[in-house]
């Protein structure tokens, strides 16, 4: 979109917000308030009441510029006189109201789809108890729906809970198959899928039961989100299927791009990135159509979300902050989390980890304004892993402890799992193996029983790194088999290439040099295949690590320096370090020393200024050294000894001088992974 279209959108959205609520005259009338009667209202208290309602519909002007919430707050205050005057009847009409905004939503609705999650509870809470079954069934859902969005999930359950037997006692199907859903949708939060999908089924089978293609529509879309999670991606894309299909029977176009989505977020996880975009793209085309600039913030995020997978992060960093501006100029604040977190992830993957945790920060400041508990935990997490890829333990220990709580708190196994894996990378960075082991299985077993099959492989990779780094080959080979065999099973080529790259590690440091070559080609053709650009770069640096194990060292030089391109054209300097390191290495091999020396002192300035450390650099500092004392030996002693004495004191002084700065560059480096943490998933 360019600068024009981007004014032009502004300036059609300013004008929308302009008259968000109805005019002040059609309030009235359907709330059944008559200006010649208010005089007649005794006593003088209630009169008061009345007449503030009146002022605030017919002269509050909400700035142009404000919040949302500014331009509904003559609704909102009018709410509250009203139940202070225990109008109930004409409070509950006030939620009613239809907002002017793309969705159309009632306010009580609105808030929500806003992010004013709290100021929904205030409304809901005023009525509950008040009226009737009916209006309590609907108040009991807007409240569970509020405190699941703010990730206070005990709540949410304890109030749909209430609403799903208000219903079931008023033998209303339709709000029994509502109230299921949404019970649903708070077990997948907590991770608890099994029971997630048994609700989703019920509301599933209620919805077809009444012949609601709708309510079956929001069944099958839930229902492929739990199924997405467990790692079942096949069975996800069918129920997005049927939900695509259902909505475009129903001609509601806002419907049809969340579905398209749902199938790009599947095909995203299977690695088909193609695919995705394509899925994306239509998101993103009918989005713009009918102006629904919420769902058109979604795909260009989802798009961001793929270009960042395969390791094209210019282009993700892009669309990230399309995403963000427009949930900036739409002031949905609860939103800003998702575009902020996902450019943090992309910094991360490019290995700017400043700049992550100057973005994940930003999320964490949402989370806690707006008063989510789950994103907060999530934001944390996020913050913890930055912080463990600059080698900084203890801030990273902090910050996962204080996820971990959070996690706790809530119950929210599918984030306390994630943070346990973590946790046991941090150990494993420490060499504090058998609490890494310790994590890893806690996180194992979590996975387990969420039956999460991704998961489960991902934390069965783990361990094979941390057996591969104990010499224990044989577990290493075992769990690495079950994270490739998982892979396999759920479709992601991803998972499979990485699987494969670790078994190749733990080939190569078994010396079987022929079948590590053969597990990184796999992983090279895989990552070339769906187009992972980052993955390729991986799979040809260990390509070439291998070969020049074989002594096939002219072999090595052209996936190592495709490699280095690649980390340079997408920025990820840990990755360029390595590589570097590598080249310096292979030179030094070939016997071009200058070359060699070149490449490490590359390597050692990215490296310093990133303040990480390789061990592997020292054995390669002390080989390229000795050969810098053999070159003086050899080539300049003849011309030292022709010089007079006190000029060869100076020379050598200043050779000493440079040697003791060289051996002394090391001193404030820290940890860098190495090759088999990082392809962790």
């Amino acid at each position: 979109m360019n600068n024009q279209e981007k004014l032009d959108t502004q300036k059609k959205i300013a004008s929308k917000n302009l008259n968000v609520i109805p005019s002040s005259e059609s309030i009235l009338e359907k709330i059944g308030i008559d200006l010649t009667q208010i005089k007649s209202i005794k006593p003088r208290s209630k009169r008061s009441q009345y007449r503030a309602i009146i002022n605030w519909l017919t002269k509050y002007k909400p700035n142009p510029e404000g919040s949302n919430l500014e331009k509904v707050k003559g609704l909102l205050e009018t709410f509250f006189h009203l139940c202070g005057v225990e109008d109930w009847e004409r409070a509950n009409k006030i939620t009613g109201i239809k907002c002017n905004t793309p969705t159309h939503d009632e306010l009580h609705i609105q808030l929500a789809t806003w992010g004013y999650f709290s100021e929904r509870i205030k409304l809901e809470s005023q009525l509950l108890g008040k009226l009737n079954a009916e209006i309590d069934g609907i108040c009991l859902s807007g409240l569970g729906n509020a405190h699941y969005f703010l990730g206070e999930y005990e709540k949410a359950i304890e109030y749909h809970q209430q609403h799903l037997t208000i219903a079931q006692e008023r033998g209303d199907r339709f709000q029994e198959g509502t109230a299921s859903g949404s019970l649903g949708n708070v077990n997948y939060s907590l991770g608890k899928y099994e029971k997630a999908i048994e609700y989703h089924q019920k509301h599933l089978a209620i919805a077809q039961e009444r012949s609601d293609r709708l309510g079956q529509g929001r069944a099958f879309s839930n229902l492929g989100s739990v199924y997405h999670s467990m790692g079942k991606y096949q069975e996800a894309i069918d129920s997005y299927q049927q939900h695509l299909t259902i909505i475009k029977e129903n001609e509601d176009p806002l419907g049809v791009g969340r579905a398209l989505g749902g199938l790009a977020t599947a095909y995203k996880s299977l690695g088909e990135y193609q695919k995705a975009i394509e899925y994306h793209q239509q998101q993103l085309a009918i989005a713009r159509e009918i102006e629904d600039r919420g769902n058109e913030g979604m795909a260009l995020g989802g798009l961001g979300v793929v270009y960042t997978l395969s390791g094209k992060y210019k282009k993700a960093i892009d669309y990230h902050k399309q995403h963000l501006d427009i949930v900036k100029e739409m002031k949905q604040r609860s939103r800003e989390g998702l575009p902020l977190t996902n450019l943090g992830a992309t910094y991360y993957s490019m290995g700017d980890y400043e700049q992550a945790i100057n973005y994940y920060n930003l999320s964490l400041g949402v989370a806690r304004s707006v008063g989510s508990l789950a994103e907060e935990g999530h934001s944390l997490g996020n913050l913890a892993n930055a912080y463990n890829a600059l080698g900084k333990y203890n801030q990273a220990l902090d910050y996962y402890h204080q996820g971990l709580n959070i996690a706790q708190k809530i119950n929210d196994r599918v984030n306390k799992g994630m943070i346990l894996k973590n946790l046991g990378t941090i150990y494993y960075s420490q060499r504090n193996y058998n609490q890494a082991i310790s994590c890893y299985q806690k996180a194992l077993n979590i996975a387990k029983q969420t039956g999460n099959l991704s998961n489960i492989g991902v934390a069965s990779g783990s361990l094979g790194n941390v057996f591969h780094r104990l010499g224990n080959y044989d577990l290493a080979l075992e769990y690495h088999q079950q994270h490739l065999s998982i892979a396999k099973q759920i479709g992601s080529p991803n998972s499979q290439a990485a699987a494969m790259g670790n078994l190749g590690n733990v080939y190569f440091a078994l010396k079987d040099y022929h079948k590590a070559l053969d597990y990184h080609r796999q992983q090279l053709q895989i990552a070339e295949k769906i187009d992972a650009v980052a993955m390729k770069a991986t799979a040809l640096c260990n390509l070439g690590a291998t070969l020049m194990e074989l002594n096939q060292n002219i072999e090595a030089l052209e996936p190592l320096q495709q490699a280095l391109d690649i980390y340079r054209q997408i920025g990820s300097r840990p990755e360029e370090v390595i590589t570097l390191y590598n080249l310096a290495e292979l030179y030094h091999k070939l016997n071009d020393d200058k070359l060699a020396h070149d490449f490490y002192k590359q390597g050692l300035s990215i490296a310093q200024e990133l303040e990480i450390f390789l061990k592997e650099s020292q054995e390669l500092k002390e080989k390229l050294f000795n050969t810098y004392l053999q070159e003086i030996d050899e080539k300049d002693t003849r011309y030292l000894m022709k010089l007079p004495l006190e000029e060869r004191r100076k020379i050598l002084a200043k050779q000493a001088e440079k040697m003791l700065e060289y051996y002394q560059q090391d001193t404030e480096w820290q940890d860098l992974q190495t090759w088999d943490e990082l392809y962790e998933e």
